[in-house]
């Protein structure tokens, strides 16, 4: 779960959902092939329409104007990740 704009966004195994107190949760993303046990670690915004989410299959980037979601980076000894650093200069 992640708040940007007061819209709660909510991320699970089965998709991508947005709740803004105004309206009923409104589902954005289905999912079609995620395990049982797949787990959100940590949610970064990265500019104002890309989210960096880290999780139990990879790290997964979701565009919320396009409302879509690529998995960005797996790696190939199916490591979790945990957490998401981003480095400012």
């Amino acid at each position: 779960m992640f708040f940007i704009d007061s819209i709660i966004y909510l991320i699970g195994r089965y998709g991508i959902a947005s709740y803004d107190f105004k309206r009923p949760i409104k589902h954005l993303l289905y999912f079609k092939n995620h395990a049982v046990n797949f787990i959100v670690f940590d949610v970064k915004r990265v500019t104002k329409n890309e989210i960096l989410i880290a999780s139990t299959e990879g790290l997964y980037k979701y565009y919320i104007k396009e409302n879509s979601w690529i998995k960005f980076y797996s790696d190939i000894d199916k490591v979790n990740f945990r957490n998401i650093f981003i480095h400012n200069k």
